[in-house]
């Protein structure tokens, strides 16, 4: 047997063994009036929650998305009609928002946003991180500007990661796709304007050569945690990997290679954590899962 034969043979034991696990997710149950896919969660207790989306019908209807509302309520049920708010005065250039990823300001309460924004969907010239920010609880926002470090492109990314108590260059921290097949960190020092941001450039996907779509992400006490779609287009059952690391910089190791969240073939999800009760929660196409976290030996 080759060496090449044995290498072959070793990756496939590897690759069943690690789609075999999964860890213990709870598929609690759908959210009423939340059922679309680019939907960002703010936690506000265990159950007190805020959902944003790009549509205002759960329909992902292009003559009707790319705008941004709030629904606000519980894991059970949030509000309807949705709360419309987005800025009027965004260029036309980034007037339509796809994905986009939120955070909450745990020392000062602010809401921070990275959207990704283009000229429509299809979109002409591709879509670009933009910088938002909102001072009253996510109920106005304003746009700050693009980041535009990588240019337009055709990004999913869904993620962002605030630490207002951090002094270096890491306060906030995104995970984007790079097409074909890289996921980079762009980080800033507070407070985070769009020419503050940086990155190498570097892929940090766990696994090479995969193309991680609608990537989403969570700190905890505990670990950085990543989920996202293994390839393009996110979609049509594609497996949702699950990684995690100790700093979100360094030695991202995979934990599911197939998470049972993503058996309904979506858009990604959208992952949250609640302290009180030490809980990560994702919400799936308008379905609620939860996982208890766990000590990750950081």
């Amino acid at each position: 047997m080759t060496s090449e034969i044995r290498a072959f043979l070793a990756l496939l034991l590897f690759a069943s063994l690690a789609s075999a696990q999964t860890l213990p997710w709870h598929k609690i149950g759908s959210v009423q009036n939340s059922t679309g896919s680019y939907t960002p969660v703010v936690q506000l207790c265990a159950c007190d929650v805020q959902i944003f989306a790009n549509t205002p019908d759960n329909n992902n209807d292009p003559a009707t998305s790319g705008g941004y509302w709030l629904r606000a309520g519980t894991w059970a049920k949030v509000s309807t009609p949705p709360l419309n708010v987005k800025p009027p005065d965004m260029p036309a250039q980034d007037s339509w928002i796809r994905t986009s990823g939120v955070a909450r300001g745990l020392l000062s309460g602010a809401y921070y946003a990275v959207w990704y924004t283009g000229d429509g969907y299809p979109t002409q010239g591709g879509y670009s991180p933009s910088w938002a920010e909102s001072y009253d609880n996510g109920h106005s926002w304003t746009w700050m500007g693009p980041i535009s470090l990588f240019g337009r492109n055709q990004s999913s990314a869904a993620n962002l990661i605030v630490d207002e108590i951090r002094n270096d260059a890491y306060a906030c921290m995104y995970w984007m796709d790079l097409p074909p097949d890289k996921l980079v960190l762009v980080h800033a020092p507070m407070p985070c304007m769009p020419g503050d941001w940086q990155s190498d450039g570097l892929n940090t996907w766990s696994i090479a050569g995969e193309e991680p779509q609608f990537v989403t992400a969570v700190k905890t006490p505990f670990a950085y945690h990543r989920i996202g779609a293994a390839y393009f287009d996110g979609t049509n059952h594609r497996p949702l990997r699950h990684d995690v690391s100790c700093d979100g910089i360094t030695n991202w190791r995979v934990v599911e290679m197939a998470s049972p969240i993503g058996q309904s073939g979506a858009k990604g999800a959208n992952l949250s954590y609640s302290p009180s009760d030490n809980t990560l929660h994702a919400l799936v196409s308008g379905v609620h899962w939860t996982l208890p976290e766990s000590n990750w030996g950081c």
